[in-house]
């Protein structure tokens, strides 16, 4: 119950600085999307949800630092990182509301808030 009401709160906390347009909201490409063109434009500049960023710099670190998406989704499906979609009470992998675009821009297809991670 404690979780609930804390997550309310931080999620309340969040909308408002997003919508005060304060913190890292402004520059956060977390569902707007960031190229994946190597390790520095994406730990330098990309401002994304902590594991979105995390995922695809693990898989150009495992790639060579090879930008190329080809195989990116297959590695985050077998990562298999699980978490619940609470707008539609399903749990699913992360692979499935990661998507990658125009060649090798990455984003999220539901906003962080809708999402609860099941940390391993």
């Amino acid at each position: 119950m404690r979780f609930r009401r804390l997550r309310k709160e931080m999620t309340a906390a969040a909308q408002q600085a997003r919508q005060a347009g304060a913190g890292l909201w402004p520059t956060d490409q977390t569902q707007s999307g960031a190229e994946v063109e190597g390790m520095s434009p994406l730990t330098d500049t990309a401002v994304l949800l902590p594991k979105l960023l995390r995922r695809p710099a693990d898989y150009l670190q495992l790639n060579d630092g090879d930008p190329s998406p080809d195989g990116f989704h297959d590695y985050l499906e077998q990562r298999e990182d699980r978490l619940l979609i609470l707008s539609t009470g399903q749990w699913t992998g992360f692979y499935t509301v990661v998507n990658v675009t125009n060649g090798n821009t990455v984003r999220l297809a539901h906003a962080p808030k809708d999402l609860v991670f099941d940390e391993k």
